[in-house]
């Protein structure tokens, strides 16, 4: 989550049936893959309770893992870390000499682990030894996690409203203006009339979802949203669950939206009653069967059916603003009063909860080895579950609460979109270029400069 005039993290989003599995890693970045669906098949289920704690500075940066069971994360303390799951024990760290509120991500052979800095640093560290490879001083801090695609190529933004696309030698591909500040990337493949992949960002600045091409970064479109306070980062389903080529979902104060990338058209959204109206719940993960799971801002939980129907409701002790993540039938949340849930995919029932010393609002991680990271945002303390299959405890009923379902056609029209960029964010020259057919538009922006190359790096043994 982000304050109004920052864009928030993005989810890239593939459609899985078009990748190729051999470079997926265990969780390779915030929500595990470029999906960002936080859909982990592992099984679990039974708590065994926490395992291990490993307390720094405040974590806002939702770890990543890969196939050697070690995870990745920074925190407020200004260090980076790398830490076993399966005891929590510190491999190594480096400090980067400014907050590190970005999430990482790993490259797809997992020799690299890529991660930004509030200084604008954008980093390639080497994930064995956490020694610098290569660094890249970008055009303000990065708070949004990177993307990397099936190619290798990695997307990430500044808070100054400049989106990058690098190679693995940190060679530029692109860069692109946003106007205001940014976050992560997001791609979405399979989209008829679009032979490369299309990337969304969910941008306060605009207060609209805003797509862009893989392809040089062009703009081709945006989708207001209406009546927004914050907004959460915007997740993507792949066409294989859905029969409008996919969909991603995103939620301002209180409402959840169902958008078709194709259309740009609104299918559903779901509105919680009653929640305040500067708070924001989670962002969504998304099932096997298309299921939506969404930590709403009037603390409680529920699931939602591909078509928009509300499936069932958990109250929790505080928002979920943290983004839940799934197993093999169960889905796991955090609230920010403390407490870790592990419920029912299918019928809400909880199987147990877990204490924490403090709330977060952080991303969860839940590992093929059936550990679940739960990072907090508010005592800096990263706690591994173990989690296993078949939960033994009698299920608890999910209490119902509240809700209403609104269909967008007819309950919550979308005003015109604006598309046009200010003189005093973007000098440059603005070119509109139609794509045939009149499906989509697409906008070249001007390229600032850029290129510096900086370390402000210090491996700690």
């Amino acid at each position: 989550m982000h304050a109004r005039g920052s864009v928030s993290v993005l989810a890239v989003a593939i459609a899985l049936a078009l990748l190729p599995l051999s470079w997926c890693t265990p969780w390779q970045m915030e929500g595990g893959d470029l999906l960002r669906s936080s859909n982990s098949h592992t099984a679990s289920g039974i708590s065994q309770g926490i395992g291990w704690q490993f307390t720094v500075g405040p974590i806002q940066s939702a770890p990543c893992v890969d196939s050697r069971h070690v995870a990745y994360f920074g925190s407020s303390d200004i260090n980076f870390y790398a830490v076993t799951i399966n005891d929590g024990n510190l491999v190594w760290k480096v400090r980067l000499n400014n907050p590190v509120l970005s999430s990482p991500a790993l490259s797809n052979d997992e020799s690299m682990v890529y991660i930004g800095s509030m200084s604008g640093l954008f980093y390639a560290l080497n994930a064995s030894s956490g020694l610098m490879i290569w660094s890249v001083l970008m055009g303000g801090p990065i708070t949004g996690g990177p993307g990397v695609d099936a190619n290798g190529n990695v997307y990430v933004s500044d808070d100054n409203g400049m989106l990058y696309s690098f190679d693995q030698r940190g060679r530029q591909l692109w860069q692109t203006a946003l106007l205001e500040s940014s976050s992560s990337p997001c791609i979405l493949t399979g989209i008829p009339s679009l032979e490369t992949g299309v990337l969304f960002m969910s941008s306060q600045a605009w207060d609209a979802v805003v797509a862009y091409s893989v392809t040089g970064g062009t703009y081709l479109w945006s989708q207001k949203i209406p009546n927004v306070d914050q907004i959460t980062d915007v997740v993507a389903a792949s066409s294989s669950w859905f029969p409008y080529f996919g969909a991603v979902f995103y939620s301002n104060d209180n409402i959840l939206f169902c958008l078709d990338p194709f259309s740009q058209s609104y299918k559903w959204n779901v509105t919680a009653v009653g929640a305040p109206g500067n708070q924001v719940g989670s962002a969504v993960a998304v099932g096997d069967d298309g299921s939506v799971y969404w930590g709403a801002p009037n603390s409680t939980f529920m699931s939602i059916s591909v078509s928009g129907q509300i499936q069932w409701i958990v109250p929790t002790n505080g928002i979920v603003e943290s983004k839940p993540v799934l197993g093999a039938g169960y889905v796991y949340f955090a609230s920010l009063g403390g407490t870790i849930y592990c419920a029912d995919q299918t019928s809400g029932q909880v199987y147990w909860t877990e204490l924490m010393t403090a709330g977060t609002s952080t991303a969860l991680a839940l590992t093929d080895s059936g550990i679940l990271l739960v990072p907090s945002s508010q005592d800096g303390t990263m706690y591994g579950i173990g989690v296993f299959v078949n939960p033994s405890s009698s299920p608890t009923p999910a209490p119902t609460a509240s809700y209403k379902v609104s269909w967008h056609a007819s309950r919550t029209p979308v005003p015109a979109v604006d598309n046009s960029l200010s003189g005093g964010a973007v000098a440059g020259i603005v070119i509109a270029v139609l794509f045939g057919g009149g499906a989509l538009a697409a906008l070249l922006v001007y390229r600032f400069g850029f290129g510096r190359l900086k370390s402000a790096y210090t491996p700690v043994a």
